[in-house]
């Protein structure tokens, strides 16, 4: 590497400088030529040639404005209260403001990990970030507590702008219960995506949610094995949702592997390969299950195996127009492959699941007619589609032989609110 005095690179610099005074004032011009000697001491001739002296110029010129509106935000910060001062540092605030000025109506709360200097095995620090209100310990702890995490201890800190505008930062420790040590790099995304996905709604809070520490699954993995767990219980398993979540938990290289199996067959993006390769995996599941201590791990551990195999086509992968996934997850499943199912057993069935609505779809043949209704039958309203469609088969054999019968239920209904309110939660589960 040649050094920054050598004539090609100094002459380049000092083109780069004329470009900059062209477009800066003369009072801040030295200070960004000498932003730009920096930025670019380690570059090649050969890089700088390429990229070209007005391109150099106009990155330097960006990239200074940019740093000269973030130290004007950061200015507006005056009041951090001494106990914030007295823990952290100048650098640790400028990181925290940065935080808060992403704060928006849309995400008014924010989490983020963090190293402190002194930290023991088996504790995380982190942050909270929010707008106007400190956050509200008996929301917050039980999303922690479910995702595998005991909280030990919290600093609130109220922050002031000069405006008037205030924010809180919760400062958390808490300690995990993963039985091996965390990386913190790769689960502290991981944590930070589902608190933020529980907290706007989009995910559920429950004990599903410790396989993100456990297994090192997302958010949206875990979601897959909740809704396969709802549907579950609507075959009257037995068995609770927390004990299903208990089983996986307990068993986590299963966990990973039926969660691998399921990627296999769905992902869109594997090669004609993929039947090969879950036959590999789904005999490494079956091995592995006889190590399974717990006889009734082993039924739930089986029965989430049966419900992946019987899956012919899931939306799990696709997007909006916007890039996003979409917010529910829907299953198309044959039931002649899942052992001890109630009779009668439909031709298909299709199953959709979301932390605002779930429902069934029951189809007695490849063509089949039928309409949904949307019920209250929280617990077993899978059972209730069943009953018409046992009733079908009997009285409208000759008329209808091959219906078909679905319902669903809306879990988030308004409370004490309006009939229209009502109707239209209803409308949008539909």
């Amino acid at each position: 590497m040649r050094d920054t005095g050598t004539p090609t690179k100094t002459k380049v610099l000092n083109q780069i400088a004329d470009e900059i005074r062209k477009n800066i004032s003369i009072q801040n011009s030295d200070q960004v030529i000498q932003f730009s000697n920096q930025l670019f001491h380690d570059l090649e001739d050969s890089e700088i040639a390429e990229i070209g002296v007005q391109k150099l110029g106009e990155t330097v010129i960006s990239l200074w404005q940019s740093k000269t509106e973030l130290r004007k935000e950061r200015a507006g910060w005056h009041k951090f209260p001494a106990a914030y001062r007295e823990h952290f540092s100048a650098a640790q605030t400028e990181h925290d403001i940065d935080r808060l000025l992403e704060l928006t109506p849309q995400s008014p709360i924010s989490l983020r990990f963090y190293n402190p200097a002194l930290q023991k095995p088996k504790e995380l620090r982190f942050k909270i970030y929010s707008a106007d209100e400190h956050v509200v310990l008996s929301d917050v702890i039980p999303i922690l507590e479910n995702l595998g995490m005991r909280v030990l201890g919290e600093h609130p800190y109220q922050i002031s702008k000069e405006d008037g505008t205030v924010f809180w930062i919760s400062d958390f420790k808490v300690s995990h219960t993963s039985t091996e040590s965390l990386s913190i790099e790769f689960t502290a995304p991981l944590i930070q995506q589902a608190f933020d996905q529980i907290w706007a709604g989009h995910a559920e809070s429950d004990p599903f949610n410790q396989l993100i520490i456990l297994t090192g699954l997302n958010w949206r993995e875990v979601a897959a094995f909740r809704a396969y767990a709802r549907y579950i219980k609507q075959l009257r398993f037995g068995f609770s949702q927390p004990f299903l979540a208990e089983a996986l938990a307990c068993n986590t290289n299963l966990t990973k592997s039926l969660i691998k199996l399921f990627h296999t067959r769905f992902n869109p993006e594997n090669d004609e390969n993929r039947a090969l390769e879950a036959e590999k995996i789904e005999s490494a599941i079956i091995e592995g299950l006889d190590e399974v201590e717990s006889l009734d791990h082993d039924r739930i551990l089986r029965r989430f195996l049966a419900a992946i195999k019987a899956t012919v086509r899931t939306n799990y992968y696709q997007q909006t127009e916007t890039g996003e996934f979409k917010n529910y997850f829907s299953f198309k499943l044959l039931p002649n492959l899942i052992p001890d199912i109630p009779l009668p057993k439909p031709k298909f069935e299709f199953f959709v699941y979301s932390p605002r609505v779930e429902g069934v779809h029951l189809r007695s043949g490849p063509v089949s007619r039928g309409g949904l209704r949307w019920s209250d039958r929280m617990e077993d309203y899978r059972t209730e589609v069943l009953g018409l469609v046992k009733a079908q088969q009997v009285k409208n054999s000759v008329i209808v032989p091959m219906g078909a019968k679905g319902c669903f239920i809306a879990k988030k209904l308004p409370v004490n609110t309006s009939r229209e309110k009502l109707l239209a939660e209803g409308i949008y589960c539909y």
